[in-house]
């Protein structure tokens, strides 16, 4: 990382990669299971008019009503890498991630009730690295989401998709 004594504030610079800004959607609530068990939710196919249009960085609006479980889901771009993987900038709560179903990545742990299984987890420091199937271009990801943070919900800030050596830099 690159900064300068001379600026007032020094950030991050974003990852190499292309930015996953457009094409995402959220929903609230725990998903019905297919007969292979996946997650409905996580499947392409499952299309309503409760899926909600989303923008990394903007958060999720907060629902008290509602089990603070929530799912992103995006399609995946038409773009080749050696060692495909999306970066997450910042992310306020813990995750698992899907590419059509298929569970590739847990970025802390869900146990039954909606809770975390340990403090320490929702206050990891990390910031997920995904690996994606070589296959991935025009797939479905999806990211079931425990919104348990207080303030703010979901993806804070950008998504990158590329070169995982590269995102990582």
């Amino acid at each position: 990382m690159l900064c300068l004594a001379a600026l007032p504030a020094c950030e991050a610079l974003p990852p190499a990669g292309l930015e996953l800004e457009d094409g995402w959607r959220y929903r609230w609530g725990v998903s019905p299971r297919d007969s292979r068990e996946r997650p409905v939710f996580a499947l392409k196919k499952s299309d309503s008019s409760d899926w909600k249009v989303y923008r990394p960085g903007l958060g999720v609006p907060r629902d008290e009503g509602r089990i603070p479980i929530f799912w992103l889901r995006v399609t995946l771009p038409d773009a080749e890498f050696g060692r495909p993987a999306i970066f997450f900038s910042q992310v306020a709560d813990l995750l698992e991630a899907y590419v059509d179903g298929e569970q590739i990545f847990q970025f802390g742990q869900l146990v039954a009730g909606g809770s975390t299984a340990g403090d320490e987890l929702a206050l990891n420091p990390d910031l997920p690295v995904v690996d994606l199937p070589l296959d991935f271009a025009g797939k479905e990801l999806a990211l079931k989401v425990y919104g348990g943070h207080p303030h703010e919900l979901g993806i804070l800030e950008g998504v990158y998709i590329g070169e995982r050596d590269q995102l990582i830099m």
